[in-house]
């Protein structure tokens, strides 16, 4: 089973209990593979295809900012020694372990799973803290645009790629629209216009494609710039 698979089987099963579902999010340099929330509590689950202590690390490291906190991984027929450990450090550290059972039929191949919640998450009471920064960064296409378990070379949406496409739109319809007048349009994720201006002017001036379907023309002290992509 790929990583994408069990990703698709908790999330499904995630919402299914009334949780609003976030995937791929990229948080403080991190990407946590599911973000829930449901009445202003905060789940963070990873997922890996194995039990190992690297995933019980990543979970660790949420710990300390969502409500709960949890790692999905598949079922094994075999008896892994070592498991026994694992689950007792995330049972310590409060830590949840879901389970995914899963298997296609012999002859038709109709798929059969279900989710065992082995162990609970200990609830983190002073995630309070955190949670208006955490749902700061939660954007409607983190719940679709990459599913959860996604390959690390899966581009992955981000403020910055939000800010790129709010810019791409509005140069679109203003062909040669100035920077600064561009940026002025839009809701961008700097601290402020002029944080927005000196990033994106870097960008364009950088040598790697880093914005994609814009080009920048300098009209004497004029920054303009023109839609190079296909029209919709």
């Amino acid at each position: 089973m790929k990583e994408i698979e069990l990703g698709e089987k908790i999330v499904s099963w995630i919402k299914n209990k009334g949780w609003e579902v976030y995937q791929e999010v990229t948080i403080w340099g991190k990407i946590a593979d599911i973000i829930a929330i449901k009445d202003e509590k905060i789940w963070i689950i990873e997922c890996k295809t194995s039990l190992n202590f690297g995933l019980i690390e990543q979970a660790d490291h949420w710990k300390n900012y969502a409500h709960y906190t949890s790692i999905a991984i598949p079922q094994s027929s075999k008896r892994i020694k070592g498991h026994n450990l694992a689950y007792n450090i995330c049972m310590e550290r409060g830590i949840g372990v879901l389970k995914l059972n899963y298997y296609k039929g012999i002859y038709n191949h109709e798929e059969h799973w279900s989710v065992m919640e082995r162990s609970k998450p200990k609830l983190n009471e002073r995630a309070d803290h955190w949670t208006k920064t955490i749902k700061s960064k939660l954007l409607e296409e983190h719940k679709t645009y990459a599913k959860a378990g996604s390959p690390g070379n899966t581009k992955r949406f981000t403020l910055f790629k939000k800010t790129c496409m709010e810019l791409t739109d509005v140069v679109r319809d203003n062909p040669g629209i100035e920077l600064k007048e561009a940026i002025f349009k839009i809701k961008h994720h700097y601290k402020n216009d002029r944080s927005a201006i000196g990033s994106m002017l870097k960008y364009f001036k950088s040598k790697k494609k880093i914005i994609e379907n814009i080009r920048m023309e300098i009209d004497g002290k004029k920054r303009k710039l023109y839609f190079t992509g296909s029209q919709k």
